[in-house]
C-alpha cells in the first residue's frame, strides 16, 4: 500500500505540472525549472538560474536563495511568462527546497498551511501550480505520518482550488478505492466541487457512489446500473475498469440488486456495436454476468431465460 500511494503522489506531482491554467512549472530530478518562464526580465531569469543550479548540490542553500531573491524584489505584481505570480512561486519552491533538509516534520506543514492562508485571495481563481504545490507539502507531511484521513482531505481541498485539474481527481479516485475508510463525507465533497464549476467525469461519478458511505450497498446497485445505461456507448478503458468493482458490491442476499445487476450486464452487452473496442466491453460484460451465475446458480439466470 506504502508503495502505491508513493507512486501516486510521484505521478501527482508531474501531472500537476502539465494541467495549470496560467503555469507551468515543471520539477525535473528535484529542481524547479522557473527560469525558463521569465525570459521578459534577464536579471530575475538569470537568479533563477543560479538557484536551479545550486539547488542540483545544495537544497539548503537554494532555499536561502529563493529568499533573498523574493525579498530583493522592488515590484510585488512580477509574474513569469505564463503568468504565475512569482513572490507566491519563490515562497513555494523555497518550502519545496528547505523541506529537504531544514525544515523537517511539522513545521513543513505549519508553513504550508501559513503560506496558502497569506496566498489564499491572490491565488483565488487562477489555479496556480505553486500554489497547488503547497498542497502537496501538507498531503506529503500527513502522508508521511500514515493519516490516511487528513492525507485524502488535503488531496480534496487541492481539487477545490482547482476543478478542472483531472490528474488529482485520478490521485483523489486511487485514495478512495484503496483506503475508502479515510474518505470522509463524499457528497459533502461532491456538492462543493459541483459549486466551484467542478465537472463530474463518467469514472469520477462512479468512484464517488460506490464510495459513499450513506449509500446502502442496493443503493449503489441500482446507482450503477443507472450509471452503466448512461454510458453503455462510453470508453471502453472506463467501463472495463468498472465492472469488476461493481461486481464487488453484489450480495447473493439482495436478490433484487443481484437480478438488476445481471439485467444491466446484458443490456450493456446487447447495446455494443461490432466493432473491436467495443467488443471487448461485449465480452467482459458477459464474464462478469457469468461470475454471478457461478456464485449464485440458484438465484441466476433469473426464471425463465437460459444461460
Amino acid at each position: 500500500m506504502r508503495n502505491t500511494f508513493g507512486k501516486i503522489l510521484f505521478l501527482a506531482v508531474v501531472f500537476c505540472a502539465c494541467n495549470c491554467f496560467s503555469g507551468h512549472i515543471d520539477i525535473v530530478n528535484g529542481v524547479w525549472a522557473v527560469s525558463k518562464n521569465m525570459t521578459k526580465n534577464q536579471e530575475i531569469g538569470g537568479k533563477l538560474r543560479e538557484i536551479e543550479a545550486v539547488a542540483r548540490q545544495d537544497t539548503d542553500k537554494a532555499a536561502e536563495l529563493c529568499k533573498e531573491l523574493k525579498e530583493s524584489l522592488d515590484d510585488p505584481e512580477i509574474y513569469t511568462d505564463d503568468g504565475e505570480y512569482l513572490p507566491l512561486v519563490l515562497d513555494s519552491m523555497w518550502l519545496y527546497y528547505a523541506a529537504h533538509k531544514g525544515l523537517q516534520g511539522k513545521a513543513v506543514l505549519t508553513e504550508a498551511q501559513r503560506l496558502i492562508e497569506e496566498y489564499a485571495e491572490k491565488a483565488e481563481g487562477q489555479r496556480y501550480c505553486a500554489y497547488k504545490y503547497l498542497y502537496h507539502r501538507i498531503r506529503g507531511y500527513y502522508y508521511g505520518k500514515k493519516d490516511n484521513k487528513s492525507m485524502i482531505k488535503a488531496q480534496k481541498d487541492m481539487i477545490l482550488y482547482d476543478p478542472a485539474d483531472y490528474s488529482q481527481i485520478m490521485t483523489l479516485m486511487d485514495q478512495i478505492r484503496d483506503l475508502p475508510e479515510a474518505a470522509g463525507d463524499l457528497d459533502a465533497f461532491l456538492s462543493e466541487f459541483k459549486e466551484r464549476q467542478g465537472v463530474v467525469e463518467p469514472e469520477f461519478e462512479l468512484t464517488l457512489l460506490l464510495a459513499s458511505k450513506k449509500k446502502s450497498n442496493s443503493e449503489k446497485i441500482k446507482g450503477a446500473c443507472a450509471w452503466l445505461e448512461k454510458q453503455s456507448g462510453g470508453a471502453p478503458e472506463v467501463i472495463m475498469r468498472a465492472l469488476p468493482r461493481i461486481t464487488k458490491f453484489v450480495s447473493a442476499k439482495d436478490k433484487e440488486a443481484l437480478t438488476d445487476y445481471y439485467y444491466a450486464l446484458t443490456d450493456l452487452a446487447l447495446r455494443q456495436s461490432s466493432t473491436e473496442d467495443r467488443l471487448t466491453v461485449f465480452a467482459m460484460a458477459l464474464n462478469e454476468r457469468q461470475k454471478l451465475v457461478a456464485a449464485v446458480p440458484e438465484i441466476l439466470p433469473p426464471k425463465g431465460e437460459g444461460n
